[in-house]
């Protein structure tokens, strides 16, 4: 028996209760405290210059979290930028992180306050039935993918009924005994082979590239151009932190202009690298200067809100600005 179990076994039994109550308290403190921490991290995005795309990546990547506290915790400081009682309601007790990271999904700048109001001291269940009735009709997002054995998974998500008639019709026009993985698996490899052809400019018949005859300053990416930066590149981003730490986003992905099409840049190979969306943005700021992107930003996330594109919500993706992002920096 160590030390600590013997002082336990000693302990009355209100001792024992109200040391419970300091530990669980103080474990909250603790708690907050890192929320803390990352919310001036994400702040500053420290993050970026370090190679990590999100605050997200930082921390499953570079702390060790797995993804569900990851993703927990940053949907707490996004609601917590919005909301700054939540972190001291989360200290008290009050609420509860697993209920905060729920409703972050719903939080507009209108309804944040009156959220976090409601959702004070009450269960995981009451939050649920709560969004439930505040937002009928709402999709889950609690898409799981999880390892059944080596080699196989277990999907689940929720489907529209639009999809379940699809799947229908797909199992009809398939031999009998076709399973569903294999008609899944097929849909898919259609999906992604023609998201490559859009993006990234795969095709069955590529033509040969052209590697110098792009006007400087065009915005125009050609296809062929597209996938050999894609195959050098290793279709992921090729930003390199600080510490010699390569970015491992593989998802929004973006053709740069390594000196910036404003000042001259050409659409081909050796001036273009792909960089995911953050490091994007960051290479830009470091040209062009933080001033001039944060306004094209706003600019373009203005714009946005005007065609009812643009959400408010606190785990919306930010906007890109026009010009500097999607096709390399003006």
């Amino acid at each position: 028996m160590s030390l600590i179990d013997r002082k336990l076994s000693c302990m009355t039994q209100d001792d024992l209760l109200k040391g419970l109550r300091t530990a669980l308290r103080a474990e909250r403190e603790s708690g907050v405290q890192a929320l803390q921490f990352m919310a001036e991290i994400e702040r500053r995005k420290l993050y970026i210059p370090r190679g990590f795309s999100s605050l997200f990546r930082f921390c499953v990547e570079g702390l060790g979290l797995t993804e569900d506290q990851a993703c927990r915790r940053v949907a707490v400081v996004r609601a917590a930028a919005r909301v700054p009682d939540v972190l001291p309601l989360l200290a008290s007790g009050e609420l509860h992180m697993t209920g905060v990271a729920k409703l972050s999904k719903f939080m507009t700048d209108d309804n944040a306050h009156s959220l976090v109001e409601q959702a004070r001291n009450r269960s995981k269940a009451e939050v649920e039935l709560m969004i439930a009735t505040e937002f009928p009709g709402a999709k889950s997002t609690d898409d799981r993918v999880e390892a059944a054995t080596a080699e196989t998974f277990n999907f689940r998500f929720d489907g529209s009924a639009e999809a379940k008639a699809l799947l229908d019709r797909a199992k009809e026009l398939t031999p009998p005994g076709t399973d569903i993985g294999e008609i899944f698996e097929a849909a898919l490899a259609l999906y992604v082979a023609k998201l490559e052809r859009r993006k990234n400019g795969r095709t069955s018949r590529p033509r040969s590239l052209a590697t110098n005859d792009a006007p400087a300053g065009a915005a125009y990416v050609p296809a062929a151009t597209r996938r050999a930066v894609v195959e050098r590149d290793g279709a992921r981003c090729t930003y390199v932190g600080s510490d010699g730490r390569r970015c491992s986003e593989r998802s929004n992905l973006e053709f740069d202009h390594v000196g910036g099409r404003a000042l001259g840049g050409k659409s081909i190979p050796s001036e273009l690298r792909l960089l995911c969306r953050s490091h994007n943005l960051h290479a830009a700021r470091e040209v062009f200067g933080h001033e001039f992107v944060d306004r094209r930003i706003r600019e373009r996330r203005s714009t946005l809100t005007g065609q009812g594109r643009y959400s408010g919500r606190a785990g919306a993706v930010e906007c890109e600005p026009s010009g500097v992002h999607t096709q390399g920096r003006d």
